[in-house]
């Protein structure tokens, strides 16, 4: 079960996140993800107000990119997955982005509006594995494309109240289950709403290979020694 530590590039500042990640991979995270701040995203209202404030701070790109590679060269052996929307992929460049992450050792990118026809032939063309995205209300057409993603699968971890749900798919249980009874088999990381220990123990027995930690760690960002605890408890729980 892979724990996967979430930061926003940028917050609380940019060598904040570079100590962010350290606290993460001092607590036993096995990967983490990385995203490059944007004013108009689609993150819940914590997370969307964290970016907003992260692009004032540092509008420019090449300072995210900068502190990105910082953090890659320091931990080379931890896998790293970029957040990016398209965008932001679009700013940087594909071309730019693609020789970015070779040079970097970064294989991932979950990009969750992504869909510039060119953008994705050059980062495949790359290696680049793109992450497909699957929610409560997913629908055939979503199993479908997801079906044919090479990446891992950013799975909702908990249904939000009142959010529109798929029949038979109304609990981590089921909507993995239904997944992998399309024959689907790559990693499912869940993220969102895991607050505590059990939210993670629930999710493996769920079948998931993984979650992220974001809130819950990024409200407490400025305690790296509690960083480290909350991490590593998560860690024990799930093994």
């Amino acid at each position: 079960m892979r724990v996967i530590g979430y930061l926003t590039s940028g917050y609380p500042s940019l060598e904040g996140c570079v100590k962010g990640a350290d606290a993460y991979i001092e607590g036993g995270c096995d990967m983490l993800e990385i995203s490059v701040p944007l004013i108009n995203n689609r993150e819940a209202p914590y997370l969307s107000d964290l970016m907003k404030e992260a692009v004032k701070k540092y509008p420019d790109l090449e300072q995210h990119l900068e502190s990105i590679g910082k953090i890659a060269g320091k931990h080379p052996d931890i896998q790293i997955t970029l957040l990016l929307y398209q965008e932001v992929i679009l700013r940087i460049g594909a071309v730019k982005l693609a020789g970015f992450c070779a040079a970097h050792g970064i294989q991932d990118i979950n990009s969750p509006d992504l869909t510039d026809s060119d953008a994705i032939r050059i980062l495949k063309e790359q290696g680049i594995r793109l992450a497909g995205l699957i929610l409560y209300e997913h629908d055939e057409k979503r199993l479908e494309e997801a079906k044919k993603t090479d990446g891992f699968l950013y799975c909702q971890a908990f249904p939000r109240e009142g959010q529109n749900i798929l029949k038979g798919c109304e609990t981590p249980e089921k909507l993995i289950a239904c997944i992998r009874s399309q024959g689907i088999g790559n990693p499912i990381y869940c993220g969102g709403g895991i607050r505590m220990p059990e939210d993670g123990v629930r999710l493996k027995k769920a079948g998931a290979d993984g979650f992220f930690l974001g809130t819950s760690i990024l409200t407490i960002m400025d305690d790296t020694e509690k960083v480290v605890e909350t991490v590593r408890a998560f860690k024990e729980a799930v093994g």
